[in-house]
């Protein structure tokens, strides 16, 4: 009777103690959120990860997922305990970086670790912190299938999300009417990221209560759009960023995830005219060089294609190629300008010159703009 005991037990601690737990609850606590382990917990004002992890000792952490740990536990009472961890920063990351896979398993899953990811691109100061972040956000977009530049811009309205909110609050006045309530929260983002953060782990707590299948099918799919929604834009703000290693990042997502139209999208975005002049682009000149390379590949039939009047590629290309201060860039630039126009590769600027200067003067002669710069 005894040995089946503990045969029930081992099995329910391998249950309860899944890698997905023990590498949420080591995340948690190093990240200074250990109330997190109930829809998202209590956050921080920042992020500073702590020298202290609650870490299972090294015997059951060496035995994890063998069953002996489990039985381990179960016989000696052993709990997790605070250990000190060397580079708190790297443990932080790493276990960030491990969560990730684990929780694209699970709908709900998914939902915590985006409110995760949430809070460290809003809170989190350390650039190295914010590039995994990044990097894992579009890994949880990908797993949606989401487009962040797709996703609308501009703002819930705060009297629709105050209603949703108070609606979520008070399930008697009947669950369809509430997941009605909910379901516009997903087709803008919040005007405050703390505002979204809040609803969502306010609504993670209200699924619960839900009983009807249909109507609790409704809110996940309301959540799932919430998380996608505030994910993309937070996505989105990265590519201004004031780190350049961040922006650059950020460029490397959206790009993964929005392909050409999200080349397009940076280049209006990242793009100015100080004063009516000519047009600026990002001062860090490794950001740049990472534009060149996006625009270069481009399909052909994009060169001269624009976001909501926003720079060509073509155009940024010959910008560079013509006067960025870096000749490295310029020569660059110019392999690139080739290779989108679908030419034999020159680096000499004579013949970029000569093409905008046709096209340019064809543009004026149509009643088109005079390809002033």
């Amino acid at each position: 009777m005894r040995f089946r005991f503990l045969l029930a037990a081992v099995a329910l601690l391998q249950v309860a103690c899944t890698t997905y737990d023990v590498t949420r609850m080591e995340f948690d606590s190093v990240a200074g959120v250990e109330g997190a382990r109930q829809h998202g917990g209590v956050e921080p004002e920042a992020l500073r990860p702590q020298r202290e992890a609650r870490r299972w000792p090294w015997a059951i952490r060496a035995l994890e997922g063998s069953g002996i740990d489990a039985l381990c536990i179960a016989v000696f009472g052993i709990e997790p305990r605070l250990l000190e961890v060397e580079a708190p920063g790297e443990f932080f990351r790493g276990r960030l970086t491990t969560l990730v896979p684990l929780s694209l398993e699970e709908r709900g899953r998914r939902q915590e670790l985006a409110l995760r990811l949430l809070w460290i691109l809003a809170r989190d100061s350390a650039p190295l912190d914010q590039i995994v972040a990044i990097d894992a956000a579009a890994t949880v977009l990908a797993s949606y299938g989401c487009d962040p530049i797709e996703v609308a811009f501009g703002a819930v309205d705060a009297e629709t999300l105050a209603a949703a909110v108070e609606a979520a609050a008070d399930l008697t006045r009947g669950a369809v009417e509430v997941a009605e309530a909910v379901e516009p929260l997903g087709n803008q983002p919040a005007g405050r990221a703390a505002d979204a953060r809040a609803v969502v782990r306010d609504l993670r707590a209200r699924r619960t209560e839900l009983e009807d299948a249909g109507v609790g099918e409704r809110w996940d799919d309301a959540l799932d759009r919430i998380v996608c929604t505030e994910l993309a834009h937070a996505l989105r703000l990265k590519v201004a960023s004031t780190e350049p290693r961040v922006r650059e990042a950020a460029a490397v997502a959206l790009e993964r995830l929005g392909g050409p139209r999200a080349v397009l999208f940076l280049l209006r975005v990242r793009s100015s005219r100080p004063d009516g002049g000519v047009l600026e682009y990002d001062q860090d000149r490794d950001v740049r060089r990472l534009w060149i390379r996006l625009c270069g590949q481009l399909p052909p039939e994009l060169a001269f294609a624009s976001y909501e009047g926003g720079p060509e590629p073509a155009e940024f290309l010959y910008d560079v190629a013509s006067r960025d201060e870096d000749q490295g860039l310029r020569m660059t630039a110019l392999a690139a300008l080739s290779q989108l126009l679908g030419r034999p590769v020159s680096l000499d600027p004579a013949w970029a010159d000569a093409f905008f200067k046709e096209r340019a003067l064809g543009r004026g002669a149509e009643g088109g703009p005079g390809g002033e710069r």
